[in-house]
């Protein structure tokens, strides 16, 4: 016989009590009032969610940190249903007890832009790689995280603008993003080329080669698998180009600089607002290409990709968004471009 504890019969009013199962009252909204451990069921629509109060706020708890899931490491917050730890540092995820599905984001570090030495100019760097894994089975261990440094803009030996740094998620095999490629620059005398990464760096100018994306076609846990898109390519106008975006390659045009490849977005479950930047959708974008040099300075791609410059140095990519750094254009002496960004690595997860 079943019994009913409430005003009505569950699942619309009262908890129902049976042999087999149990029911929860029912609301579109949280109750009002409650005390540590009340429970009922949220119909919105055609879903329905089993919360549950813990004495400051509603809770999922048909999912999410399941029963006895227990997670630490990097800086940690709750909102919006959504627990994050947030490395900008290398360090350990720790599972102490129980299994979960989480998502998991990691940006390598950005390139850093190309140098100009002399009347010249340089392109924009290439992106950290972007590998996101959504509903990642996770148990009880320790999983090491790796944080890849942005590259720094290359000074005064334009042709050797630094690759970013890897980032990676645990072991065997390990998620990794790649350091995005330097952005090509101008010597004084010569061109560079842009160099491979996870997005890769533009050219100063023709004839001088943009650099290749790191296709990362051997990892079907992520999407994209894709890790990023190639620098831009310039036509003889000595113009540089920018560098390659998670998911836009780097531009170049044939009456001025190119922008950078526009980053990839993550929901904001993932993603805190604090991290990332704005882009053209909802979510947090990273991994955006820096723009290249010349009469008018590239934009960055969104993502924090770092401007290029315009008679000065390229603009520096903004921290922890994988972003590329931006090129140099200046008449004289050497003149470095943008510092990349460095990576970043996200573990979220329903609370």
């Amino acid at each position: 016989m079943p019994v009913f504890v409430g005003p009505g019969s569950a699942p619309d009013g009262g908890f129902e009590g049976r042999s087999d199962r149990v029911g929860f009252p029912t609301a579109t909204a949280d109750p009002g009032s409650a005390v540590v451990g009340d429970m009922y069921v949220q119909a919105v629509g055609s879903g329905s969610t089993l919360k549950m109060y813990t004495g400051t706020e509603w809770v999922a708890a048909s999912a999410g940190s399941g029963p006895g899931f227990d997670a630490s490491g990097g800086t940690t917050s709750t909102s919006d249903n959504n627990k994050r730890h947030v490395f900008t540092s290398p360090g350990n995820f720790v599972v102490s007890a129980g299994t979960e599905n989480v998502n998991i984001l990691v940006v390598g570090g950005g390139g850093g832009g190309g140098a100009s030495q002399g009347n010249g100019q340089s392109a924009g760097a290439g992106a950290g790689g972007f590998r996101f894994a959504s509903s990642f089975s996770i148990s009880p261990g320790t999983y090491a995280i790796t944080v890849g440094s942005g590259g720094n803009g290359s000074g005064t030996t334009p042709s050797s603008s630094k690759d970013g740094g890897n980032s990676s998620f645990g072991s065997s095999p390990a998620i990794t993003a790649t350091g995005g490629g330097g952005g090509g620059g101008y010597n004084g005398s010569n061109y560079t080329s842009g160099q491979p990464g996870g997005s890769g760096g533009g050219d100063g100018s023709a004839p001088a080669s943009p650099g290749s994306g790191n296709a990362g076609g051997n990892d079907p846990r992520c999407s994209p698998i894709a890790e990023g898109t190639d620098g831009g390519e310039s036509g003889a106008n000595n113009y540089g180009t920018g560098g390659g975006g998670a998911s836009q390659a780097g531009q170049g045009t044939g009456s001025g600089q190119g922008p950078g490849g526009t980053g990839a977005p993550v929901p904001t479950n993932v993603a805190p607002s604090l991290t990332g930047t704005p882009g053209p959708s909802p979510g947090r974008y990273f991994s955006g290409g820096g723009g290249g040099s010349g009469p008018s300075a590239g934009t960055g791609g969104s993502g924090g990709g770092g401007a290029g410059g315009t008679q000065s140095a390229g603009q520096d990519a903004t921290a922890n968004t994988g972003g590329g750094g931006g090129g140099a254009q200046v008449g004289g002496s050497a003149t470095p471009g943008g510092d990349g960004g460095a990576g970043i690595v996200i573990v979220s997860y329903s609370a």
